[in-house]
């Protein structure tokens, strides 16, 4: 945790340009402030220590020169822990994301925002990146990104002790479907799995389709029909 507030500490609010980048993906100016999402506009300083995260983020980063002009999303457990980061491209349109300390929950981006109105509902809402969760987390608060669609151990059980339903609101392709089929295959009947069909490649791109109104809309529409049938 030392290691990565370190690093998290070196960040800046997002510049104009980068702002404007984020607004047109969705993500609002209260949610920048809400998950502390920051930017790096230079190689952080590294600190070369002992100890596993500190030499696994070194390694990660490419000594910090993989940070340089990356917005970083603040992945923290249910105890409002930082336990990684994942790390934009916003001219590459490439994201990886890493989880130094080791966290049982499993990996999620959202889950100290929607822990609670997850245990409340016993239900949640996932999708894979941390732009189609914006609008969704907007709609539905216990919304969860699972970062990619190849889902882990650790989500598997995190999903297994906390809900009773879950919303598959995953990407509309390969991986998205291979996604989709680990998860009824690895859940079985512990949970009850609904996929949530929609017509865009990603929820980012039916968003930006659809705008917000036309984005809760549609959703709200299939998930009523699909829960009432």
């Amino acid at each position: 945790m030392q290691c990565l507030n370190y690093y998290y500490e070196q960040t800046i609010y997002p510049p104009d340009e980068v702002l404007d980048y984020l607004l047109s993906r969705g993500v609002t100016r209260e949610e920048i402030d809400f998950f502390g999402i920051r930017f790096f506009d230079s190689k952080p300083k590294i600190k070369d220590l002992s100890g596993t995260d500190w030499k696994e983020f070194k390694r990660w980063s490419s000594d910090g020169s993989l940070l340089r002009g990356k917005l970083i999303f603040p992945l923290k457990n249910s105890q409002e822990q930082l336990i990684g980061f994942t790390a934009q491209d916003t001219k590459k349109f490439k994201t990886k994301f890493m989880s130094v300390l080791h966290n049982l929950e499993g990996t999620f981006y959202g889950l100290n925002q929607a822990f609670e109105k997850i245990w409340a509902t016993e239900e949640v809402f996932i999708t894979e990146g941390v732009f189609d969760y914006h609008p969704l987390f907007r709609l539905f608060p216990n919304s969860l990104s699972i970062l990619t669609a190849n889902i882990s151990a650790l989500q598997i059980t995190f999903f297994k002790r906390y809900v009773k339903r879950i919303f598959s609101l995953l990407d509309n392709d390969k991986a998205g479907e291979s996604g989709f089929v680990k998860l009824q295959e690895k859940l079985g009947n512990a949970v009850e799995l609904i996929k949530i069909s929609y017509l865009a490649k990603d929820l980012n791109e039916l968003w930006e389709k659809l705008g917000e109104e036309g984005f809760q809309k549609v959703l709200k529409s299939q998930i009523d029909r699909l829960i009432l049938f």
